[in-house]
C-alpha cells in the first residue's frame, strides 16, 4: 500500500533567485526560471534537502543552499 504524499510535495516550484550568499551552495548551477514538478524532483535535481526547500517556501526560511523558489503559479501550499 503506497501512502499519498501531500499536495505541497507535488506543487509545482520554480527557481526565483540564485547565487545568494551561502557556505554551501547547491550541487549542480542552477538558472532563474528552472521548473521542477515537485519538492521531490528539485531535492533530487540540485541536492538541496527537502526540508531545506520546505523552510524557505513556507517563509521560515529566507532561502535554501543559496536558492529561493517559488510555487508555481504563486500558489501556496
Amino acid at each position: 500500500m503506497s501512502r499519498a504524499r501531500s499536495n505541497g510535495f507535488a506543487a509545482p516550484i520554480v527557481v526565483v533567485e540564485v547565487g545568494l550568499k551561502c557556505h554551501k551552495p547547491p550541487g549542480r548551477p542552477l538558472e532563474v526560471g528552472e521548473r521542477f514538478r515537485s519538492i521531490a524532483w528539485a531535492e533530487c535535481s540540485t541536492g538541496i534537502g527537502r526540508a531545506h526547500i520546505i523552510a524557505q517556501l513556507s517563509g521560515r526560511a529566507p532561502q535554501a543552499r543559496g536558492v529561493r523558489f517559488e510555487y508555481l503559479n504563486g500558489e501556496n501550499k
